[in-house]
């Protein structure tokens, strides 16, 4: 059977799109990730494969029990809403300083039907102050701005530059969360 005009022409969009280097999960809207589905946006970081050892390892540092956990830069939620998924009892603060982003990571915990995790807007550890965390997880920025131009040009073009550089030598928010997570 043919497809109708509108269908052919919505289909070459998307097709073109792609072929442009728009990475696939902002076509289609979504990217699996720890066995969710989580909506992702051009506001949010693709959640890449590798950051599920993250998740892993924070499974691994704590039990099942009532514990207070931080995510910092939360993007689409990924780490966040994972760890709300394998540990119920666990409370998640998940912060970010784009509010686009904790739109999508919000719309994506609803989605999921979790209510032990909350979104609170600012950078980094600062949203935190005066709360005290059993495990603070992260996944900052780490590439280098020197570093940018090495990435492929579909990152480059499309992510979210915030998510992917410190704007630094790649390794300063690694500081300023090691620095200031004491006091957590």
């Amino acid at each position: 059977a043919a497809l109708n005009a509108d269908v052919e022409r919505e289909f070459a969009a998307l097709v073109a799109r792609r072929a442009a280097g728009e990475p696939l999960a902002y076509i289609v809207g979504y990217r699996e990730f720890w066995s969710l589905t989580l909506q992702v946006t051009p506001a949010v970081l693709v959640p890449r494969p590798e950051t599920e050892l993250l998740v892993e390892r924070a499974l691994a540092l704590l039990p099942p029990a009532p514990a207070a956990v931080a995510d910092l830069g939360t993007g689409s939620g990924a780490i966040a809403l994972a760890l709300a998924v394998e540990r119920p009892l666990w409370r998640l603060t998940a912060t970010d300083n784009s509010a686009a982003a904790l739109g999508v990571a919000a719309g994506n915990a609803r989605a999921l039907g979790l209510g032990n995790v909350r979104f609170v807007a600012g950078d980094w550890l600062h949203p935190l102050r005066g709360e005290r965390y059993a495990l603070i997880a992260s996944n900052p920025p780490y590439i280098g701005q020197s570093e940018m131009g090495t990435l492929p040009k579909n990152v480059v073009d499309y992510e979210p530059h915030q998510a992917l550089t410190d704007h630094d030598d790649g390794l300063h928010l690694y500081r300023a969360i090691a620095d200031g997570a004491a006091a957590l």
